[in-house]
């Protein structure tokens, strides 16, 4: 993969921004952005690679949508992929979201009172833990 400068700043300066800030990124508040600042991802008999999320080959931005049950991702490339919802949990301290791709199972886990995230994802053979924040709508 081609390393690009300025779209990893951009990337940088969102998450740095979606971290500290009290306003959402979106009106309402059954969607929001999340974005990764770091992730691990592991093959089967493989060393596991750390660092920024294009790294290991995953996207840097999430927009989720409650309502429509979807996240839309967006990689480096400009490449968007669309992932199902099948369930949304809802407590006191943190939002839970799971879903499915073909192939593949993940969660996300939002804190209510920073938006800070963990995204974990599954395949058959490798597996991915992402860190990072998410906007702050979804935390009221």
């Amino acid at each position: 993969m081609r390393f690009n400068k300025n779209y990893l700043m951009s990337s940088l300066i969102l998450i740095c921004t979606l971290m500290t800030m009290g306003n959402p990124v979106f009106a309402e508040p059954d969607q929001f952005i999340c974005a990764a600042a770091e992730a691990i991802g592991c093959a089967q008999d493989e060393p596991c690679t750390r660092g920024s999320a294009d790294i290991v080959n995953l996207p840097l931005l999430w927009r989720v949508d409650l309502k429509e049950k979807t996240v839309m991702s967006l990689r480096e490339g400009g490449e968007q992929r669309t992932s199902e919802i099948i369930e949304v949990i809802e407590g006191e301290k943190a939002v839970v979201i799971l879903g499915i791709d073909p192939g593949s199972a993940w969660s996300v886990i939002i804190d209510r009172t920073d938006g800070k995230m963990t995204l974990t994802s599954s395949h058959r053979d490798e597996g991915y833990i992402v860190h990072g924040a998410c906007s702050a709508e979804i935390l009221k």
